[in-house]
This record gives structure tokens, sequence and C-alpha cells, in this order.
């Protein structure tokens, strides 16, 4: 064959090779790829310690003389002989072959991620790690990108936590992979709603100075918020402010707050409050409006309500409107506890609450207010048998009620 100068085709030595590894022969067919690929024989480097015949010898001095001409090994071709080794769970003449294939000192540098994909495309993943902490052991790590398809290669399973230990054999191999590699692994815990993993993947980002972090930071919490955990989204806060680099804003304690009122979890709701405020924030009229919200939906909480309205009555009389600093009521908060009041019969604190809408020119739904009070109020002082001893008594509150039906329109 080499006296004719007849130069066979890739197809036809990746069948050449395809036919070794059947017979069992993958140490040849390594062999024969490092000479192909531009290594010249070296058994001492393979530690495969194969015979030196005289037609393996005249095999080799083919190679060479055809490398001018012949086709480069593609893909299918590394993939071949790393997938014969590891049908016989040679991981360690796998990783040899592998880091003497990838070595820079190549002629024909081929990147270990580009060998690797065929493996990984094949399903063999753990095949594929146990590889790679393999070639790490030898001290001749594979490239970050082996690392980083790798762990896309386990989040589309999804198997996150894989990917985490393959994200860690990064590290120790001396890799500091960025945000690409992270957010498929955060996406995967998320698709399992395993958040406190995500959380603590978060965390180990802050920890390794992946940047950037806020936009991973808002991500979570959109999740853990739309998800209904308000735990995650605390714990993840309280990461978030032991990091210069993160800014946590008041919107982001509301949304938290928010998330435990949907919950009625309004101990933790006053807590997280607690938190805002040591962290440097007021509350404002979205944080009173969530709570005035969690209240409602719990019930039966008259006297917590009233100290919220109380709260706020006492932050308007002491800082002035005109303060940057000032509560800035809005519409849907004073509407909130307007209903609130007629509902349970708080004239006196309704009449407050439409003042305050009337100066800020708010609208109030008198419709729905007067239906109120037909349905909860209307026998309230008609009756035409209470004593003068009674009537003087609620003299004042009686001054309320028809103040409060004028501006509803109520007949009398």
């Amino acid at each position: 064959m080499r006296e004719a100068q007849t130069v066979p085709s890739r197809t036809t030595l990746n069948s050449l090779l395809t036919a070794c590894i059947r017979v069992g022969e993958v140490d040849i067919a390594a062999e024969v790829v490092l000479c192909w690929s531009g290594k010249f024989r070296d058994d001492s480097k393979l530690g495969f310690g194969l015979s030196k015949d005289v037609i393996h010898e005249e095999f080799h001095e083919s190679l060479r003389d055809w490398r001018t001409t012949i086709e480069r090994p593609c893909g299918e071709t590394f993939t071949l002989v790393l997938k014969g080794y590891l049908e016989k769970n040679r991981v360690t003449d796998a990783a040899k072959f592998l880091g003497r294939l990838c070595s820079r000192e190549n002629s024909e540098h081929v990147p270990c991620s580009f060998v690797l994909n065929g493996v990984v495309d094949l399903g063999l993943r753990d095949e594929v790690h146990t590889m790679l902490q393999e070639m790490a052991s030898l001290n001749a790590p594979a490239d970050s990108m082996a690392y980083t398809n790798l762990i896309k290669a386990y989040c589309k399973l999804p198997q996150p936590l894989k990917a985490e230990a393959v994200l860690r054999d990064a590290r120790q191999a001396g890799h500091s992979l960025d945000i690409g590699s992270y957010v498929p692994i955060l996406d995967a815990f998320n698709l399992l709603q395993d958040y406190d993993c995500a959380h603590r993947l978060f965390r180990d980002m802050k920890q390794n100075d992946v940047v950037p972090l806020e936009p991973i930071m808002n991500k979570l919490l959109s999740v853990f918020e739309k998800e209904g955990k308000p735990y995650v989204m605390r714990k993840l806060l309280d990461t978030a402010l032991m990091e210069p680099r993160l800014k946590v804003d008041l919107h982001d304690w509301n949304r938290t707050i928010q998330t435990f009122s949907r919950q009625k979890l309004m101990f933790d709701a006053k807590a997280t409050v607690k938190k805002m405020r040591q962290a440097g924030f007021e509350p404002d009229a979205r944080t009173y409006t969530f709570l005035l919200g969690g209240y409602i939906l719990m019930g039966s909480k008259i006297n917590e309500i009233l100290l919220l309205w109380a709260e706020i009555k006492e932050r308007l009389a002491s800082s002035p409107s005109t303060s940057s600093t000032s509560l800035k009521l809005n519409e849907e908060l004073l509407n909130g506890f307007l209903t609130f009041f007629v509902k349970y019969g708080y004239f006196r604190h309704a009449l407050d609450v439409i003042a305050r809408m009337e100066e800020r020119s708010y609208w109030a739904d008198k419709q729905k207010l007067r239906n109120m009070y037909w349905h909860l109020h209307r026998d309230l002082y008609t009756s035409k048998h209470r004593s003068q001893r009674r009537i003087d008594m609620s003299q004042e509150r009686r001054k309320e009620v028809a103040a409060f039906k004028a501006w509803i329109g109520y007949p009398t």
C-alpha cells in the first residue's frame, strides 16, 4: 500500500479503527489516532507497551508519509477510541490517551472539550466525569470548556447535583468558571423546585467572586416569589446584605413581605419589616398595603389593623410632607383602610381616611360603600325605643355615622 502511494480516506481509517476496537485492540487504535493527529509513536508516554513488530512499524511509517495529504481526524475518530476504553472500564488509559491527544506539545493541538463532546453526546456523562477526575489526578486537567459542557449536559437531564460536583472538580483543577456555568445549574434546581439548593449555589457564587451577581439575585427573587417561597427569599436577602457588590433595595424587601402576607404568615412579615428597618429602609405605602392585605386575609385581626393605621398616622405627623423620607400614601392603601373601617363600623377612622383621600384627590367607590353600609349597618341608630341616656352617650358616634352617610349619599 505504501509503495503504490495510495492515501486512504478518513472514512477508511475510521473503519479500520472500528475493526481494531471490536477485536479488543483499543491500544493499537489509540496509537494510530495519535500518530494520525501529529503525535508520533511514543509507547513510554502512552504506557500501553505495544509490541514493535515489522508490520506495526511499517504502518506507522505510512501514516507519517500520508499526514501531508490525508484528511485530519474528526470528532467521530476520537470518540471511537474513548468509547472503546470506557466500555472496557479502562478510564485511566482513556485519560492518558486524551491527555496525550490534547497536549500542547501536539503539533496540531486538539481541544479536550471538542473530543469529549462526542462522548457526552453518547450519554456517557458519568464516564466523562470520571475521566476528567482521572486527568486532573495525572496533572493533565482538561480545559475549562470540557467542564462547562459536561455541566450543561447534566443540567439537561436535569441532574444539578452532579453538575455541581463537576463545578467543584473544575475549581480543584484550577479553573475559574464564569457565570455561564452556574446559570444552568440554578435553572435545573429551580426546575426541580429545590430552592434551598439554588440559594446555596448563589452563596457559593458569592464566595467565589462570580460576576455579575445582581441579575442572578433578581432572577432568583422572581422565581421564589412566583413559587411562594418567602423564607428562601428572606435568606437570599440576608446573603445579599453581606455582599458589598449587591444592592438590596426597598422593592426587594417589599416583594418578600408581600409573599409572606399572601400566605397569611404575618409574624414573619413583621419580622421582615424589622430586618428591613435594620438595613436602613422605612416601610412605604406598598409595605403597608401588603401588611393590611395579609391581616384582612387572616380575618379577626382588627387590633393589628388599628395599630397599623396608628403607626401610619404617627409617621405622617412626625415627618413633614415635603421631606424626602416622609411617607407618601397611595390610593390603594387608603381605599383598603376605608373599606375595612366601614365594614367593621369604625366611622371616625373612615372619616379620617376620607379626609386624606380628598386632600390628594383620590377616587373612592361610593357605590360599593353604600352597598356595604346598607348590608351591614342599615339599622344603626334607627330604633325609636332607645333611651335618651343612650342617645346622649352615642351622640358623637351618631354624628360620625351621619357625616359618613352624607358623604356616600346614603338616604337618611
